[in-house]
This record gives C-alpha cells, sequence and structure tokens, in this order.
C-alpha cells in the first residue's frame, strides 16, 4: 500500500478527460491534505488501478473514491457507522443535483461530475451533520494575509474572516434577500450569526484571485444561502428576491 503523493498524481490527472472533473479532483486531493483525522493512500487492484481510501487513526477506510474519464465515485463505504442518520433519500436531499446510489450492502456511491459537487459532498462528509458548510460560506476560523485592507487575497479553497468582517461591517446582519435578522428574531442567542454569500460561486474560480469584500461578498440567512445554491449555475439574490416575491402573491 502505498502513500499518494499529493504533488504527483499525474497518473489520475491525465486519465481524468473531463476538466471540471479534473479540477473536482484538484479540490478533494487539496482538500485532504489539510484533513486532522484522515490520511490518505491509494489502492490499486488488479481491476481499479485510480482507487484512493481515506484511513482513519484506527486504521478503518470509511471512504474511498475512483477516479474514471468523466466523473469520480465517492464511496461511503460503512454508512451505518458514519452516517446513520441517513438513508437514500435524505442523502438526496441533502446533497441536491448529485447521482446517489445504495448498493446491496448500504454502501452509497455519489457521482461527482464538477467541483460543486465535490465541495459539497466533501463538506457533508466531513462535518458535522448540523453545522454542514455550505461550499462558499465564509468562516471565522482561517487566517488571513497581514496588512490586507479592502480587497484580500484568497485561494479558492479558503475561506477569510477579515472578508467576512469587512461586509458585514458595510452590510449588516440582516439578510440580504428575506431581511431576517437573527438577533431581532432569538435576542442575544442570535446576536452576530448570519452566513456570508460569495456572488461569484468559488466553483467558477479557479485559482487565486482578489475579493473586494463590499462588491462581492453579501450577508445572507442559512435559509435562502440553501436556495441560492439550489440551482447550477448558483442564483443571483435579485432572482431569488423575485422567486420569493411571485410565490407570496395571492
Amino acid at each position: 500500500m502505498s502513500k499518494l503523493p499529493f504533488e504527483q498524481y499525474d497518473d489520475f490527472f491525465s486519465y481524468i478527460s473531463d476538466e471540471q472533473v479534473k479540477e473536482a479532483f484538484k479540490y478533494i486531493i487539496q482538500h485532504s491534505k489539510k484533513l486532522p483525522n484522515y490520511t490518505i493512500h491509494s489502492r490499486p487492484t488488479t481491476f481499479i488501478k485510480r482507487n484512493v481510501h481515506y484511513y482513519n487513526k484506527e486504521g478503518n477506510s470509511p471512504y474511498s473514491f475512483i477516479a474514471n474519464k468523466k466523473s469520480l465515485l465517492f464511496y461511503l463505504r460503512q454508512p451505518r457507522i458514519t452516517h446513520p442518520k441517513f438513508d437514500c433519500e435524505s442523502l438526496k436531499i441533502k446533497l441536491p443535483n448529485i447521482e446517489i446510489k445504495q448498493n446491496n450492502g448500504g454502501e452509497f456511491t455519489l457521482r461527482i461530475r464538477n467541483i460543486d459537487n465535490a465541495k459539497r459532498i466533501i463538506s457533508f462528509v466531513f462535518s458535522s451533520y448540523d453545522d454542514f458548510l455550505f461550499p462558499d460560506e465564509v468562516t471565522e476560523d482561517i487566517s488571513y494575509l497581514e496588512g490586507a485592507t479592502t480587497q484580500i487575497t484568497v485561494n479558492n479553497y479558503e475561506r477569510n474572516s477579515i472578508a467576512r468582517s469587512k461586509c458585514i461591517e458595510k452590510h449588516g446582519y440582516d439578510c440580504s434577500v428575506c431581511n431576517f435578522n437573527f438577533e431581532q428574531k432569538y435576542g442575544e442567542l442570535g446576536k452576530g450569526f448570519i452566513h456570508v454569500h460569495h456572488l461569484r460561486a468559488l466553483a467558477s474560480i479557479q485559482k487565486e484571485y482578489q475579493i473586494d469584500p463590499i462588491k462581492d461578498l453579501r450577508p445572507v440567512c442559512p435559509n435562502c444561502h440553501a436556495m441560492l445554491h439550489r440551482k447550477n449555475p448558483i442564483l443571483s439574490i435579485e432572482e431569488l428576491k423575485a422567486i420569493i416575491e411571485s410565490s407570496s402573491v395571492g
């Protein structure tokens, strides 16, 4: 069994023929570098040459994925242990626009066709059930460039806390779509809580880029954030506002 060299996966990468799948593969490899509780190893067999397994500290492999020419197959190999709350239908609700199948042994297969699929699956698998991070949610626990002002350099696999703070400083804590305010509804418990949404989906950005927190980010409530991501490409804030308005007429 050989440890997968993160910087040298030419055989996997050259085998994949679809450019979107290549970007999804790069995202998974980059994310896997940062996992504190897992290591990944290639485990080729006679029939499957490009097979990668995630191993936890106990030496078990609850997850794996296979690189095909036009998709990646991500396996939840022990869902009764790792995801006992979910069956096939509930997974499809949690992971919309992703092909999901379950075999007779209970194993789930999730087909990845683009980087948005990869972000959703990785975020779901390696986050707690009640703390699901949207693919472009800006959180407060990542370091940032010192001396950054209104424009901050970020990588498409990173989230930046200064960007979040500057967005909220300008736009406030009201949802930009429905105007919901958590502090007004929940008092002290809801104070300071809001998601921050990239107007440009990170899935469409394949390199380091400059964001302007005032122009590129907006505060949104989790419900509206989920609805913005129900379509691919993502809905604009104006489009979602129009949907809400039309659904409430009459």
